[in-house]
């Protein structure tokens, strides 16, 4: 149903990604077995219809990510992300595009919701700006529970999981598809990366609405970044 794309630096960011966690590559399937201490009692939970976010992406889990994201080691996230959007997301485009300065980071532990709130991006509780396209970019195999599910368009609710292996990713109309999580009956944990990119030609520069989880207004510098052709 989706289209899966390949690349081939996959092994750089799942040696990222194990090293900031102190584990072996092979074992990031795994990696609720192995860093039990970042498990706390404090289950994901999102502020139904409000803006009013939780944890979702706030777990100690996912600061230990962005602590290393935020380092001085950090920049090698950002190279791998920087080669990404040039090797990868370019292509697709004939004129420049805006594109989320960091990706988003997503860790979907067995028993747990990644995030709770089925949406779209552009729904009144996320608010992103109209005509985003999403990426999604797996580090570890996602398959059944553990996998992203999308409804094909807009409305049509006829979800099916994006079911990838690392080294693959897909693009998909996150902007105005419903899309969400199950709870995680795999024995695995799914973790992956996503982002937006925006052709500059639909850019509203004067724009006043702010990421509900970033809290940065949708505009260059802020939550986008310029990539000039």
């Amino acid at each position: 149903m989706f289209k899966k794309h390949t690349y081939d630096d996959q092994d750089k960011i799942r040696e990222i990604v194990a090293d900031v966690y102190g584990i072996k590559i092979e074992k990031l399937s795994y990696l609720h077995l192995h860093r039990q201490d970042l498990y706390k009692n404090d289950p994901l939970r999102f502020a139904d219809g409000t803006t009013e976010w939780h944890n979702e992406a706030d777990t100690l889990f996912h600061k230990e990510f962005y602590n290393h994201l935020n380092s001085k080691n950090g920049k090698d996230v950002k190279n791998w992300y920087s080669n990404f959007i040039v090797n990868q997301v370019s292509p697709w485009f004939s004129e420049s595009f805006l594109y989320q300065r960091a990706p988003s980071f997503r860790i979907h532990l067995p028993n747990l919701q990644a995030i709770q709130k089925w949406h779209y991006d552009s729904d009144v509780d996320h608010g992103h700006p109209l005509w985003e396209i999403n990426f999604h970019i797996p580090v570890t195999n996602t398959f059944a529970s553990n996998a992203i599910w999308i409804e094909s368009v807009p409305g049509l609710k006829d979800f099916s999981p994006v079911e990838l292996k690392d080294g693959e990713y897909t693009i998909f109309d996150g902007n105005r598809c419903t899309h969400g999580n199950k709870i995680n009956k795999t024995s695995y944990t799914r973790i992956s990366f996503d982002f937006r990119v925006m052709p500059i030609r639909l850019y509203d520069e004067n724009t006043t609405k702010i990421s509900a989880t970033t809290k940065r207004r949708f505009a260059i510098g802020e939550y986008y970044e310029l990539y000039e052709k």
